[in-house]
This record gives structure tokens, sequence and C-alpha cells, in this order.
């Protein structure tokens, strides 16, 4: 398996701290995000997804301050659960 932090430092060599912990969480909330595209059952569940989706790869790289990816991070979070929450409730399983 391959070490997410060596995808990191690939991109961004002197990520480490917070930083790194940061872009690491973005890299797998982009992973899980594009895993619910496949299985959104609802449209707003899957926009949700999507919008975690792309604002992750959008930020994982890019030079931006710590709080500016700690938004980030708590964006794609927020977003991930939020289409989780809406895939239950108003998904064909519901």
């Amino acid at each position: 398996m391959t070490d997410l932090r060596f995808i990191i430092h690939e991109h961004v060599p002197g990520a480490d701290g917070s930083e790194l912990e940061n872009r690491l969480a973005l890299l797998k909330a982009r992973d899980f995000a594009a895993g619910m595209l496949a299985k959104a059952t609802h449209p707003d569940a899957y926009n949700l997804a999507q919008l975690a989706h792309e604002t992750a790869g959008k930020t994982v790289f890019a030079d931006l301050t710590e709080r500016e990816l700690n938004d980030a991070v708590t964006l794609c979070r927020c977003c991930v659960q939020a289409s989780l929450c809406a895939d239950r409730l108003l998904g064909d399983a519901a």
C-alpha cells in the first residue's frame, strides 16, 4: 500500500506537522468522496459528495495557509458526513 505521505511530499516537499496532517486528511476525504459518488442514490447526497471531492482535489496540493487548509478539511468532512446522512434519509433505501 502506498504511503500517503509520499504522495504529499512529491507535491509539497516541506509539508510536516499539522500541514501534513491536513493534506493527508484531504487526500482521504477525496478518496472517500469518490467512492460515495458511485454509491449515492439521491441527488443531494451525490452533490455533497461531489463538492467534497472537488474541494479536496483543488486544495490538497495548493499553496494555502494553515487556516485555509483547516477550513478545507472541515468543509470536506462536513460534506462527506452530510452526504451520508442525505443518502440514508432521502435515498432509494429510505
